[in-house]
């Protein structure tokens, strides 16, 4: 609520630098790109301050992280899929700051990418000691969430679309994970790690969605996970490539708390009386997690379509930005094929990128 109150007190700031005319975004984005609103002094980094302490605290980002393991951990499936799910934050960042503050973002980058790559690491390496299962899982959300930050604060198109898509996939990826969890308290009322393991012998068909969800959290390929981070860390090496190079290590991170966590509840010796008899899916679970499982695949497969809807509205709010940003693939501006469209794969990428229909002058 802190946080809210401060980007509270920043809106009104908009509204009377507006002459007490509006609320409304798009005008205010049209008055500050005209420069009908002017910031003098440092009022526009502290207006952006406001904005990012709410956005951050929401995303979260380290270190305003702190309420998120104790909120996953005692909220019951629902409340923390819905926590999951609410990437107000993060979508924050993208529709406010970038348009409303310019400036102030460029100035600001250095700053929060560097915020970003701790928290990558960080929240990496307390998650790989958690005994807990929601609070392993909601140390990973932080370290996702700092790879998000890092592209989007990259500034340019190509880390800001798989920003975006990389919020549906860990809204997709850590919701199912969440049901699953779910799933085995309602069987054994416990998330102790410890309590677990040999499960596969009496759950196959849990097992197998179990790991489909975990190699989508470590991002493996054909998975959503996969898409997402790779044109992350793509558009983050342009303007970060240092930042880039540390946050890339998230995925080696991921496989070690991710794959250890699934080895321990699911592989070893069925040892324990109270998880012989187990059930496996029932058709609740199979209702919930089957919609999730086919959207892994869809977006880890079949991004293309999903760059072509997404891309332009990337290009709209980057175009705000101008010419304050990067776009690592656009022509010079001597060149007399600067207006052409670029080609649709990007070279070497193995990942089709749709950059197309790219407005004039957005480079």
């Amino acid at each position: 609520m802190v946080g809210s109150m401060v980007m509270l007190v920043s809106i009104m700031y908009l509204y009377f630098a507006s002459g007490g005319v509006t609320f409304d975004l798009p005008q205010l984005q049209q008055m500050v790109a005209s420069g009908s609103i002017v910031f003098h002094g440092a009022a526009e980094m502290l207006l952006f301050v406001g904005f990012f302490l709410a956005f951050g605290i929401k995303a979260p980002m380290w270190p305003f992280h702190t309420w998120v393991p104790d909120a996953y951990a005692e909220a019951p499936t629902g409340g923390t899929i819905m926590l999951v799910a609410l990437k107000m934050g993060l979508y924050g960042f993208i529709r406010f700051c970038l348009p409303l503050f310019p400036i102030a973002v460029r100035d600001a980058a250095p700053v929060i990418v560097t915020l970003s790559v701790i928290g990558v690491i960080y929240a990496a390496l307390v998650a790989a000691m958690q005994t807990d299962l929601k609070r392993l899982i909601a140390y990973s959300s932080v370290s996702h969430i700092g790879v998000i930050m890092l592209a989007i604060f990259g500034l340019n198109t190509i880390g800001i679309s798989g920003a975006v898509i990389q919020m549906v996939s860990h809204t997709i990826t850590t919701g199912a994970l969440f049901i699953i969890l779910g799933g085995l308290y309602a069987r054994r009322g416990t998330y102790r790690i410890a309590d677990y393991g040999g499960l596969m012998a009496v759950m196959p068909a849990f097992t197998a969605v179990f790991l489909i969800a975990t190699l989508s959290s470590v991002a493996l390929p054909t998975t959503s996970g996969f898409t997402g981070e790779f044109l992350m860390l793509l558009g983050a090496f342009q303007t970060h490539p240092w930042a880039a190079s540390f946050a890339t290590t998230a995925a080696i991170w991921s496989v070690v708390y991710m794959l250890w966590m699934f080895q321990r509840v699911m592989y070893g010796p069925l040892d324990k009386p109270e998880n012989r008899n187990l059930p496996d899916l029932q058709f609740g679970e199979w209702v919930a997690l089957a919609p999730l499982v086919v959207l892994i695949f869809v977006l880890g497969v079949a991004v293309t379509p999903v760059l072509k809807t997404l891309n332009p509205s990337v290009y709209t709010v980057m175009a705000q930005m101008k010419p304050l940003y990067v776009n690592p693939f656009a022509q010079p501006a001597n060149a007399t094929t600067a207006q052409t469209p670029l080609p649709p794969r990007g070279e070497g990428t193995g990942v089709r990128v749709s950059l197309a229909s790219q407005p004039k002058g957005a480079h």
